[in-house]
């Protein structure tokens, strides 16, 4: 039993005892076995049935009261999961898991099939995103392959919440289509390149779409399903990926369930604007996703119950919320209709988890990545949700906006690549990791893997947040359909040490498989560990006992994954999965240009806003960047028309790149794209005007100027204005910004208070500037400075106003406009002299220790403070520490000039300041401090190391982070940086580097790591490192080529001396040399030079080889003699004298051969002579050849001459050759000339053989101009060009027919082109499609009326239905137009009369319809004659214009007319009251206007939320009816 059971019991208990006398029985007769006597059983009856005693009534009641409080408890103990109340009633009990395999439910491939978790991308949370692609493309790959890489990704589906330019409670998302008449343009969108990235990297991703609000064009429903289907198919055509799911609601909003089944229709039927079938039916399988509200979702029930909805939406999800209702319908539409639920916007980590541990519960408690666990454990358990998605999953906006660290991975910096990956990412992975996740096909043979429910279990409370620290029992299986293997994932998010004992049976494995343990939990000692040593690491295997159960301990705030899966070999999981980019987290300081890191200049930041050729490396499949293969800046972030820059962040509206010919200088400026004069902004969050974030938080002390123009003439009552602003923190705005008009008028605030204006045109407010254009084109430049607590503003280089701040030191440049297209350009931010500009460092409050590989102490408190984690979204890291009273002390040791304390504070606390020992403030006061601002600012030290220690006397001092300022030259890491990231990842694969060079290389590159992550090094710390960095690199030396030198050795160290065959001398000095090279070989730090050294020795001492005089080598005597003599003379092929020569020269060889006493001369003498007669062998003269001329004179003796066929003289020619032939081949003394010569006059004479003049063969020509000449051309047969080719062949063929004096080449030339003509002709396309809608359309366009009314149309879309008539009917006329030509001009004429009949007037007639209808119920005796008579006129004129086709204007006019009317009806002096009947309407009308009245603030996304609702309920009425019959008992003791 649960302590909840528990608790209900005693409530019960408690009041039945409250019942009093009316429950105890008297004593009645019993019989022996203890039954009731018949009697007694018969006087129970009578009392029923006859007349009852006074107080049998409270007896009565008091039952009644019983069986209601039991009632009530029983539905209390019934919401309560069957798995919370099963579960161990203490920590220290042993919890049992057991996994029956037959409840793995393999055919439930929906409801069950475990999806994963997502990545949510919409209200601005990705605006810096894409600046990591372009800025830091191998850190951005990181993150990207990280969450959506690998076989089993950490991320299975990635949700885009489309905006329209307004703030949807972070920031804004650009619309895709800003009017109704532009082309979508999803480029503009982070988050739709996002998805095509990640779908590079996991092409399996699930991508799913909804708004947060429309652009202000899209009211209806038709409108909103244009816009969605315009932007799905922008993004198929753009990037190849269809959307997978849409919600066609809005998001947090209750579903309209009608529309949501006519938007799946409209999907899976739509068959128009498509550009190929392909496209069409990709996108007919979109799937339709409800609701996204946020709690419990309210539409189970009609999922249930309505087989249509059912049918229609694939998926259920509701935001942060783990519970079901009451009827556990979700459960049900998973387990029994096999529908998708998920968590469509789920709770991630609150905070930065890294030093989450310093506060005492490791990696969990509030808003951790724990409690994100149990979330998921509890939402399956509870309400089946299996897909988990997370906004902001990548945090990739400004810190201080709202929602921040809310997160699991951090990307706030792209200008320094830095990045934080929180625990959350390794806690996922304690899922993903383990079991197959994803979709299953529609085949069921994907293996995806199922949530098993009935061995699953979560005890956590609460709904979101959810509460496991009572250390009971949380925990999810997972497990595959065919039943091999299983993961349990088992959290503990308390401060117990848990013990699991698991067990499976009926599984599709033998025996009992060894489990393996994962394990994510905190180091064990942050002072000694680095923080992330104990993440996801396999901490050992367990085997089962005899009884086949394995027994595991969780350690506290920790979790655990316990899986049959092989998982330890997975190189992956043993190098870690964390997607922090390990760059130093350096202050946003560039050169002039806005380029690079630059300390040494005047300038943080500077946009002219002109990209132009800037490139922006791609991604690969495998997760890499490839910055060969680019993309276009401007083109891939939305085109010149509008393209996000670098580091901005849109608060509200959108300020984006934008080419125009009034650029300030160059092509391009920074412009507010919404104009309320275009098109009506769409609706807001959180309202206000528009407002940009740019640059860095730690900045302090800066000037930022603009110059501005405006495109909109007037200032339209002040609302059309441009801003500048200065030490933007958090949500609330900057600490100070100067507005200005195109008038000249302008205004300084301070916070939200104007504390200046006036206008520099006419003098107002004491500055005026001589000849000022007020010109809305005009450029004026206008600038802000913050230096101290001094804010001084400026317009066109002369300072207009000032003022004071107090606690607002430091933060970003803001700029702001009305709704209305403004144009800046020529953005600076500059430094200012005499001030530092920028915090080096900011440190969490929770930061104790770093995070580096050894942890280096930082913060130190004593034990007056308290730490508390999982606090609101505008402190830092959501953590804050606060002392517990007087005495209470930090102390932190930093090189700099000056430390601040910053945080929510409310100026009470009074410090003692202590720097390096002496006292140098007592008894300070703070100041009143808003979220981040600076409460106590220790300034004017003498740059070097301090030790500062702060003393709480009094009062409440709130620690969310301290500020190092560093001295007015701030060290440059730049240089370094760029050093490390280009050799950091140089291998010494294959011993490619002496061990002696690379050993130093290592130990520098160490130091330059070090060094980097120093946030305090000075710069001579940094240049020394960056000097030894460059010269180690350089030194690396390679390990010298050692193959020659092998070979030679080898084949060196074959070589033997027998007999002393080698002078002493000569093999001592060739020993030597095959030692030495020996020994360089086996030196592995010889270099190549020794090499070379070697080698050269050994070949020389080879050469050098000296036989001894005293045996001659007869070697290469022998080799030649067996060579020569297999020569052989066969017909005397060489001449006598050279062949005896040689004869002569081998029987010498062989005399000195078999001569023992030959001396080396002799061997010498005779090779020489022997090879010198070889070589003097003479071929005897060859004899002529006669066969080529015997084979010619064969061939042509048969050649006659019948009819005379050739020419007299030819022939006589060739009789000549022939006999010619014949003589010289019987001449036995012929000459090899004369045989050549001969040869060429018979080839010559035979050539030469003319033919006697003939008539030409016109046979085959007759007979195809016969046949041809019968082709005709009816109805534009043919097209128009192959017709006239055609015409022409035959013309000319009929003239060479004709020519009596053609020849054979004019007859052959006549037929080829005769032949060509006829194949080349080509059948007109068939124009009758066309012709068709032409009719359609011509028709459509002279029936329409433009106008207002119903049934009219547009005149704008009547003028664009004509130009594509116009276009359609060039097309039909043009004899030449090709089939293509044909068919894209019906289909694009057809889609235009389609887009023509969309645009028809339509109007709403419900509420005047309504009003004429609520007529008919009221009586004229009712009222006054005069009262009525007006109102009857009204619902007359009301009549006639329903019956007719009025405008919306017209029918919006009649019913305020008829309300008015209504309104002012008086009653007759009869005293009747009229029946009206509009109680309901009014009252509904009421509760309407009540509920839009109360909406939120800020949405619901997960702060906090538990509702009671059932229990509350409960309560009140257990004390209603108790108090009830209290008075209905004491009524009766009076009686």
């Amino acid at each position: 039993m649960s302590l909840t059971s528990k608790r209900i019991q005693q409530v019960l208990l408690c009041t039945v005892t409250k019942g009093g006398a009316a429950f105890r029985q008297r004593k009645q007769p019993v019989n022996a076995d203890g039954t009731k006597t018949w009697e007694a059983n018969t006087q129970m009856k009578a009392k029923l049935i006859g007349s009852r005693p006074k107080s049998s009534r409270y007896t009565l009641l008091w039952s009644g009261i019983v069986m209601a409080m039991m009632a009530v408890s029983l539905v209390m103990l019934l919401t309560i999961p069957a798995a919370t109340r099963a579960a161990s009633q203490n920590p220290e009990d042993t919890v049992a898991v057991h996994l029956d395999g037959n409840d793995i439910a393999s055919n439930n491939t929906n409801g069950l099939t475990f999806k994963g978790f997502g990545v949510l991308s919409g209200n601005g949370t990705s605006a810096l995103l894409m600046d990591y692609k372009s800025e830091q493309p191998d850190v951005y790959a990181k993150m990207m392959k990280t969450l959506f890489g690998g076989s089993q990704p950490i991320m299975t589906n990635l949700k885009l919440e489309m905006g329209n330019d307004r703030n949807n409670s972070t920031g804004s998302e650009p619309a895709t289509q800003r009017t109704e008449s532009e082309a979508a343009n999803v480029t503009r969108d982070q988050g739709f390149q996002l998805v095509a990235d990640a779908k590079k990297i996991n092409p399996n991703l699930k991508v799913t779409i909804l708004r947060w609000n429309a652009p202000g064009w899209a009211k209806t429903n038709d409108q909103i399903y244009t816009w969605y289907k315009n932007s799905i198919l922008n993004a198929y055509r753009t990037y190849g990926y269809m959307v997978d799911y849409v919600n066609p609601g809005l998001n947090e909003h209750k579903p309209d369930l009608a529309w949501a089944k006519e938007y799946a229709k409209r999907v899976k039927t739509d068959n128009t604007g498509f550009k190929n079938d392909t496209e069409r039916q990709l996108y007919n399988k979109i799937k339709v996703v409800i609701s996204d509200e946020v709690g419990v979702g309210s539409f189970g029930k009609d999922m249930v119950t309505d087989s249509s909805l059912r049918n229609a939406v694939t998926a259920a999800g509701y935001h942060y919320s783990t519970e079901d209702d009451s009827a556990k319908n979700f459960t049900a539409l998973a387990d029994k209709y096999d529908k998708e639920v998920w968590n469509s916007e789920a709770q991630a980590t609150f905070g930065n988890s890294d030093y989450r541990p310093n506060s005492g519960t490791g990696i969990g408690g509030a808003g951790s990545s724990l409690e994100m666990a149990n979330t998921i454990v509890k939402g399956f358990t509870d309400s089946r949700r299996t897909n988990f998605i997370y906004q902001p999953a990548i945090a990739a906006f400004y810190e201080g906006g709202q929602y921040s660290s809310k997160s699991v991975l951090q990307a706030t910096d792209p200008w320094s690549g830095w990045t934080n990956s929180d625990v959350a990412i390794d806690v996922l992975a304690q899922f993903s990791k383990f079991a197959k996740l994803g979709w299953e096909n529609s085949d069921n043979t994907s293996g995806i893997w199922r949530a098993v429910s009935q061995a699953s279990v979560s005890t956590a409370t609460g709904s979101n947040n959810v509460n496991g620290r009572n250390g009971l029992a949380n925990y999810l299986t997972l497990a595959s359909p065919d039943k091999k293997d299983f993961s349990t994932v088992i959290v503990n998010d308390s401060k117990y040490t848990k013990h699991y004992q698991i067990s499976a049976s009926n599984m599709a494995y033998k025996g009992t498989p060894t489990l393996e343990e994962w394990e994510t939990r905190a180091a064990d000692t942050t002072a000694k560990d680095a923080y992330d040593s104990n993440y996801l690491k396999h901490v050992g295997d367990v085997q089962a006992d005899s009884k086949g159960v394995y027994t595991v301990t969780v350690k506290p705030f920790s979790i655990k994954t316990v899986t049959t899966l092989d998982k330890a070999k997975d190189s992956d999981l043993n190098q870690g999965i964390s997607a922090s980019s390990n760059k130093q987290r350096t202050v946003l300081d560039t050169d002039a240009n806005g380029k690079g890191t630059d300390t040494s200049d005047t300038t943080l930041y500077a946009d002219n806003f002109e990209y132009g050729g800037k490139k922006v490396a791609t991604l690969n499949a495998d997760g890499t960047s490839n910055t060969a293969k680019t993309e276009d800046f401007i083109t891939s972030r939305g085109g010149d028309e509008g393209f996000y820059p670098l580091y901005t962040f849109n608060r509200n509206g959108t300020l984006e790149g934008y080419k125009t010919t009034n650029a300030k200088s160059g092509h391009y400026v920074l412009r507010q794209q919404l104009d309320s004069t275009v098109v009506e902004p769409g609706g807001a969050w959180n309202d206000g005007d528009a407002l940009a974030w740019i640059g860095d938080n730690r900045w302090m002390n800066y000037k930022a100027s603009t110059d501005v123009s405006f495109e909109d003439k007037g200032t339209h009552g002040s609302a059309n204005y441009a801003s500048i602003g200065a030490r933007q923190q958090a949500d609330s705005g900057p600490a100070a910004y100067l507005k200005f008009w195109q008038d000249g008028g302008w205004s300084l605030h301070i916070g939200s208070q104007s504390v200046a204006s006036g206008n520099v045109a006419t003098g107002q407010g004491g500055t005026k500037i001589s000849g000022f254009d007020t010109t809305n084109t005009a450029w004026h430049n206008i600038a802000i400075q913050a230096a101290g607590n001094t804010i001084t503003a400026s317009i066109d280089g002369q300072k207009v106003a000032d003022g004071k701040v107090t606690s607002e030191l430091s933060g970003r440049v803001t700029l702001g406009s009305g709704y209305f297209h403004t144009d800046f350009d020529n953005l600076k931010v500059e430094t200012v002299k005499g001030y530092t500009p920028y915090y080096s460092q900011q440190i969490d409050d929770l930061e104790m220790y770093d995070t580096s590989a050894t942890p280096k102490q930082q913060l130190v408190y004593n034990d007056h403070w308290t730490h508390e984690t999982g606090q609101g979204m505008y402190l830092r890291d959501r953590t804050v520490s606060k002392n517990t009273g007087a005495g209470a002390t930090l102390t932190y040791t930093f090189t700099g000039t000056g430390l601040d304390i910053c945080g929510n504070n409310d100026g009470s606390a009074k410090l003692d300041v202590t720097v390096d020992g002496k006292q140098v403030a007592t008894d300070a006061a703070t100041n009143k401090a808003d979220n981040l601002g600076q409460t106590y600012t220790l300034r004017n030290l003498k740059y070097g190391q301090h030790t500062v220690t702060f003393t709480v006397k009094s009062g409440t001092l709130a620690v969310d982070y301290v500020g190092v300022v560093p001295s007015d030259t701030i060290a440059d890491f730049s240089k370094l940086q760029t050093a490390y990231d280009k050799v950091k990842d140089v291998t010494n694969a294959d011993n490619k580097y002496t061990s002696s060079s690379w050993t130093s290389f290592q130990k520098v590159l160490l130091a330059a790591k070090n060094v980097l992550a120093d946030t305090t090094a000075s710069q001579n710390d940094i240049d020394t490192a960056l000097k030894n960095l460059n010269t180690a690199y350089a030194a690396l030396a390679l390990n010298p080529d050692k193959t020659k030198l092998q070979t030679a050795y080898d084949k060196a160290k074959a070589v033997t001396n027998p007999s002393d065959k080698y002078t002493d001398a000569s093999w001592k000095v060739f020993q030597t040399a095959l030692t030495d090279a020996q020994d360089v070989l086996a030196n592995a730090n010889a270099t190549q030079n020794d090499v070379d050294s070697a080698l050269k020795n050994l070949n020389q001492a080879a050469s050098d080889l000296v036989l001894n005089p005293a045996k001659p080598d007869k070697t290469k005597l022998q080799a030649a003699y067996d060579k020569n003599k297999a020569v052989t003379n066969p017909d005397d092929k060489y001449t006598s004298e050279s062949w005896q020569a040689l004869q002569t020269a081998l029987s010498d060889a062989q005399k000195v051969l078999t001569d023992t006493n030959a001396t080396q001369n002799d061997v010498d003498s005779a090779l020489k002579s022997l090879n010198q007669a070889a070589t003097d062998l003479t071929l005897n003269p060859a004899k002529p050849g006669k066969t080529k001329l015997q084979a010619a004179y064969d061939k042509n003796k048969t050649v006659t001459n019948p009819d005379d066929k050739y020419t007299s003289e030819s022939w006589q020619a060739f009789q000549k050759a022939l006999s010619d032939a014949q003589k010289v081949l019987a001449d036995t003394n012929a000459t090899q000339d004369s045989l050549d010569t001969t040869l060429q006059k018979l080839n010559n004479a035979y050539a030469g053989l003319k033919l006697n003049s003939q008539k030409p063969d016109k046979s085959a020509l007759q007979t195809a101009y016969d046949k041809d000449s019968t082709v005709t051309n009816q109805a534009n047969k043919y097209t128009t060009a192959s017709w006239t080719t055609f015409q022409s062949a035959l013309a000319n063929a009929k003239k060479v027919l004709a020519d009596t004096d053609a020849v054979q080449a004019d007859v052959d030339t006549a037929l080829q082109k005769l032949n060509n003509a006829y194949d080349g002709l080509t059948l007109s396309p068939d124009k009758s499609a066309l012709q068709t809608v032409l009719t359609e359309a011509q028709t459509l366009s002279h029936s329409a009326v433009t106008g207002d009314h119903e049934g009219n149309y547009p005149a704008d879309a009547l003028k664009t239905l004509q130009v594509a008539i116009d276009t359609a009917k060039k097309v039909a006329d043009n004899p030449d137009a090709s089939k293509d030509d044909i068919d894209t001009a019906a289909s694009t004429l057809k889609q235009a009369v389609t887009a023509f009949k969309q645009t028809v007037v339509t109007v709403n007639r419900d509420q005047l319809t309504q009003l004429v209808t609520e007529s008919q119920t009221l009586r004229a005796d009712d009222y006054t004659q005069n009262s009525w008579t007006p109102y009857q006129q009204a619902v007359a004129a009301a009549q006639k214009l329903l019956a007719g086709k009025p405008s919306q204007q017209e029918l919006d006019a009649a019913a305020t007319a008829l309300k008015k009317a209504k309104t002012s009806l008086v009653a007759a002096p009869t005293g009747k009251l009229p029946s009206t009947g509009d109680a309901s309407s009014e009252s509904a009308s009421s509760s309407e206007e009540t509920a839009s009245s109360s909406t939120a603030k800020y949405p619901s996304t997960g702060e906090s939320q538990l509702s009671l609702a059932v229990t509350m309920a409960a309560v009140v009425f257990l004390i209603g009816i108790s108090g009830f019959a209290w008075f209905l008992h004491q009524k009766g003791k009076a009686k």
